[in-house]
């Protein structure tokens, strides 16, 4: 928390002295070594984006669209299935926690059901 505070103080001083010089350079004409670097770098930027627009004036976005799209679908498909994945791995956790998959016996079954297990042996039985 003391890093965050310290670094949104410092962007927030820069920026404030930042600006005070900007109004300083309109109100009295007076020029920083910032906007000589400004002039220096307008430049390079210029020149580097007309060498970028002849690299790919040639480059179709159809093409780029349809390259690409296969791929993006695929990621979001394996996204999709991490995701599930996640989800059930999330849930059985949950339930075990919770105590939901594990069956408690009292000792001795109901007796609908002692009934029922008698007759279902004694069926197979007569078979």
């Amino acid at each position: 928390m003391t890093i965050a505070l310290v670094l949104f103080v410092g962007s927030f001083l820069f920026l404030v002295t930042m600006l005070n010089l900007k109004l300083i350079e309109l109100n009295h004409g007076r020029h920083f070594i910032f906007s000589q670097i400004r002039h220096t770098a307008d430049a390079l930027v210029h020149e580097k984006r007309i060498v970028f627009k002849k690299t790919i004036s040639h480059i179709n976005l159809q093409n780029i669209i349809s390259l690409f799209l296969p791929i993006i679908l695929l990621g979001f498909k394996k996204l999709g299935q991490i995701r599930i994945f996640l989800y059930n791995r999330f849930e059985k956790v949950i339930s075990f926690m919770k105590g939901r998959d594990i069956i408690k016996s009292n000792g001795r079954a109901s007796d609908f059901l002692q009934n029922m297990t008698d007759h279902k042996e004694n069926f197979k039985s007569s078979l």
